[in-house]
């Protein structure tokens, strides 16, 4: 190690009232001045020393203690321990001055001439002094190593360069510059002419075919019964022309004419087919029956004594005769558990006959009549935070259905029901609803428990600030 490495350092401590109130490390070989003055290396109060006083002088490189004659002290320089009175005697401290002093308990006495002697320091010296009220300690020590000075991470110091992802941030300028160059480049070559057919390679041409136009069949021309002929079907192909398509519309296969006899001869067997049809149905197959001998069965059924016998063969098979009644009565056959339109034989008879439990019945249908009602909501009065009146008045005027169902619903069993019930809906922040009290209701529990049940449901408007609790009154009435 060098000299300047292992050379110690001055450490000086100052006490006052038995207690450290100052302790410093001197590492810079310089002066060391104590006194009232600010501008002191340190600063002693009421110690009768003039304003600055060099307790510590520095000769070239090596440290001078000055003593005055009222101070007190001990001193070891090495080769042994002496107080301040015998180092003057010993001639170890010389006298190199005066200084003025004033005692600082004397009150308002003068200052006066007091003598000054300088004593040379080793680095193995040490000593205590005493000035009035302050004790200094010092001595030479090792120079302790320095404190490590707080550093700040590598990426503030370093600047916002070393915080660049260079990886990305090229990545980024090279997809940018792209970019750049193709819309510069679109923007350079301008729209791309329009290519005609003739400029179209030959290669190419023959696979580019013309659309077609599609053909149409010509309209069918009839012939009606006088010999005209009929532009029915011209006009219905006007009528139904298929819409223009690009691929060939089919050919509709031709219609077979049909020549008047043809004609006359289905029309002939249409109506032996319907006459056929209602010869079995209601009286007309009464009156056209056949009886025993030449007559019908009508006349057999005048003749004779026993109009049982011949009524059942007469209406036998013949079905289709409802039995009147007023309003929506019809007849019907019911037996067991079976139903059934009644024959003529039935009918004249009371009912079906046999197993079915009782005589027929008809069932009646009874026209219901839709009730209606009349609602109305009366004024309301937000509680708590706010909400939306016009939002919250559109929301009631949709759901009035829904009260209206429950009124309804109650006033088939009482038709004279009406009057008011009014409920206390608390609305959460969410818009849905926390609780609900019925304050009044003249309607019955059942239409209170209906309409409280459909308003739990409802999603009301946010409110603001806070829970919003409304009073919503409805006026229900019978309109018809």
């Amino acid at each position: 190690m060098t000299q300047k490495e292992t050379r110690k350092i001055l450490r000086i401590g100052i006490i006052q009232g038995g207690k450290i109130v100052e302790e410093r490390l001197l590492r810079k070989r310089e002066p060391v001045t104590v006194g009232e003055s600010a501008k002191n290396t340190f600063v002693i109060p009421s110690t009768g020393l003039p304003s600055r006083f060099p307790l510590f002088e520095l000769k070239g490189d090596k440290y001078y203690l000055t003593i005055a004659d009222w101070m007190q002290g001990r001193l070891s320089l090495g080769t042994g321990v002496a107080d301040l009175n015998g180092l003057k005697k010993q001639g170890v401290a010389k006298k190199v001055g005066q200084v003025d002093y004033k005692d600082p308990k004397g009150g308002n006495a003068a200052k006066k001439k007091v003598p000054v002697f300088q004593v040379p320091l080793s680095e193995k010296s040490r000593g205590k002094m005493t000035f009035g009220d302050t004790t200094l300690l010092f001595q030479f020590v090792t120079p302790p190593p320095l404190p490590a000075k707080p550093q700040l991470p590598i990426l503030v110091t370093g600047g916002w360069l070393k915080g660049v992802d260079w990886i990305f941030s090229t990545i980024l300028l090279v997809s940018f510059l792209l970019h750049v160059g193709v819309i510069f480049m679109c923007q350079k070559i301008g729209p791309l002419p329009k290519v005609t057919l003739d400029q179209i390679p030959e290669r190419f041409a023959k696979y580019i075919q013309p659309i077609q136009p599609v053909k149409r069949p010509p309209p069918v021309r009839r012939e009606t019964d006088n010999g005209k002929k009929s532009d029915k079907g011209k006009k219905s192909a006007k009528r139904k022309a298929p819409k223009k398509r690009a691929t060939k519309a089919r050919k509709a296969p031709p219609k077979r004419r049909i020549s008047a006899e043809e004609s006359a001869r289905r029309a002939q067997a249409r109506k032996n087919r319907i006459r056929k049809q209602l010869s079995r149905v209601g009286i007309i197959a009464l009156i056209g029956a056949k009886g025993t001998g030449s007559g019908s069965s009508v006349q057999d059924v005048i003749s004779g004594n026993s109009i049982d016998g011949r009524l059942d063969r007469a209406l036998e098979g013949v079905k289709g005769l409802a039995v009147a009644g007023s309003g929506a009565n019809r007849g019907t056959r019911r037996g067991g558990g079976g139903r059934g339109s009644l024959s003529i034989k039935e009918s004249l008879q009371g009912g079906p006959r046999g197993g079915g439990g009782g005589g027929g019945k008809t069932r009646v249908r009874r026209k219901r009549a839709r009730i209606k009602s009349a609602l109305k909501i009366e004024s309301i009065e937000p509680e708590g935070g706010t909400i939306n009146q016009g939002s919250l008045g559109r929301l009631l005027r949709r759901k009035r259905g829904l009260f209206q169902y429950c009124y309804e619903k109650e006033l088939k069993r009482s038709p004279n029901l009406r009057g008011k019930i009014a409920l206390r809906v608390q609305i959460a922040l969410n818009g849905r609803v926390s609780n609900i009290e019925i304050e009044e209701n003249n309607l019955g529990s059942n239409v209170a428990r209906c309409i409280s049940s459909r308003v739990r449901r409802i999603r009301f408007p946010r409110p603001k600030g806070e829970a919003v609790s409304i009073v919503i009154p409805l006026l229900f009435s019978p309109s018809s």
